[in-house]
């Protein structure tokens, strides 16, 4: 599932997400937007704090897709 997805469906506020997940509410929006890709242990924070719903593989995917994506506008 995706964040966005997670935190909209399950009426969890982005300051409160990143208090559980022991991220900065700065860190998550990031995140959230797709403007920086998880570390390992962040996407497992938040694997934790979204009670395995929002999954740390679909976090780390997330790298994949800003990689093609910077591959696109700089060819």
């Amino acid at each position: 599932m995706e964040l966005d997805y997670y935190l909209w469906k399950h009426k969890i506020t982005r300051e409160k997400f990143a208090e559980d997940a022991d991220i900065t509410p700065s860190h998550l929006s990031t995140l959230i937007h797709k403007k920086r890709s998880p570390s390992l242990m962040t996407a497992i924070r938040i694997h934790r704090a979204s009670h395995g719903k929002v999954s740390y593989e679909e976090m780390l995917r997330m790298q994949d897709r800003l990689i093609e994506d910077k591959e696109v506008e700089n060819p």
